[in-house]
């Protein structure tokens, strides 16, 4: 019989997992890759993002299994679960190996915690956003057509309508755009943030 190497018998483990959980916890998969990271200031961070992919079924995963998924170093990856771990973003379970004198740790995502740090962050950004809304609505604008420089009216005609940089004539600004961009976004994260809110009360 041929032998499954640690990678196949810890992918094999995970999918036996994912099947008997029946799917993820909580947030969806995509939102809890995307803004995990973000939440760490580790935005394109491989290792982060694959243990949180290979943690998303619910189950607890070892630190050996999710090293082997991952394909690093188990160094590697406990340095990571224990940055995690300190941002409340993990749990982890101590068992001992049968018929081994070792013990390993199980770890698992902490959805409840997870869930409230995202929405802190997602009403934060929601807070900033929303101010500069009303900065944009609030006024008129100029800016320089050479080097792009942007003033408020105000700013404007206390510098004459000339750019302070260069001295070229300012040109009214049309800051629809922005303000359309800027409702759509505030629109986009209330909208999770209230699905976010849901999933948790449900939880």
């Amino acid at each position: 019989m041929e032998k499954l190497s640690s990678k196949r018998r810890a992918k094999k483990a995970s999918s036996e997992r994912s099947a008997e959980k029946g799917g993820q916890v909580g947030l969806d998969a995509k939102t809890i890759e995307e803004l995990v990271p973000i939440l760490l200031h580790s935005r394109g961070n491989p290792v982060i993002s694959g243990i949180i992919k290979n943690l998303e079924s619910g189950e607890a995963v070892s630190d050996d299994d999710l090293a082997a998924l991952i394909g690093v170093k188990v160094n590697t990856v406990r340095t990571e679960l224990n940055e995690l771990y300190a941002n409340g973003m993990v749990t982890f379970e101590k068992r001992k190996i049968p018929n081994q004198k070792w013990y390993a740790y199980f770890w698992k995502l902490d959805m409840n915690n997870i869930n409230y740090l995202i929405q802190q962050r997602i009403k934060k950004v929601i807070e900033i956003l929303n101010k500069r809304l009303q900065y944009e609505t609030s006024h008129s604008f100029f800016y320089c057509p050479k080097d792009g420089k942007r003033y408020t009216f105000e700013e404007a005609l206390e510098y004459g309508f000339r750019c302070t940089d260069c001295g070229t004539q300012l040109q009214a600004q049309d800051n629809k755009e922005i303000v359309e961009r800027l409702r759509s976004e505030i629109s986009r994260l209330t909208q999770l943030l209230e699905s976010i809110s849901g999933q948790r009360k449900e939880s």
